[in-house]
């Protein structure tokens, strides 16, 4: 038996005790704003879509009827369920996102760099298999 190896015949890993004491805000800002974009992106394509689905279900013509039957002739459904206006709302949802997810990560990256200032860090042990 080698002296790599254990008695029950695992062989050793080689651990490494490592302590996270620092995030840099900046690289996290990008990080979280480049996954965030990506997020915008499905979020749109996933909003296209389902209107897509509704137009062809007929679900806004129901709706249409439905509004005008309870209100009268002066609700026009297309105002409100367009595929523009639905879009537009969709651009201004997925961009407060994108700025609100990029800037919480930075205020969260200097939260933890200053908790990690007073108790040590996060300490993490790598195992090599």
């Amino acid at each position: 038996m080698s002296s790599s190896q254990l008695s029950d015949g695992m062989p050793n890993a080689r651990r490494a005790r490592l302590r996270l004491k620092r995030i840099d805000p900046w690289s996290l800002a990008k990080l979280a704003f480049i996954v965030s974009l990506g997020i915008a992106i499905a979020i749109a394509v996933a909003v296209a879509l389902l209107w897509l689905l509704f137009s062809q279900a007929g679900v806004f013509d129901s709706v249409g009827r439905t509004t005008t039957d309870v209100f009268g002739s002066s609700v026009d459904p297309q105002t409100l369920f367009g595929f523009g206006p639905v879009m537009a709302l969709t651009a201004v949802v997925a961009i407060v996102q994108v700025l609100l997810t990029t800037a919480i990560s930075a205020l969260l990256a200097s939260l933890y760099n200053l908790a990690a200032y007073f108790v040590g860090g996060l300490q993490i042990v790598l195992v090599e298999d």
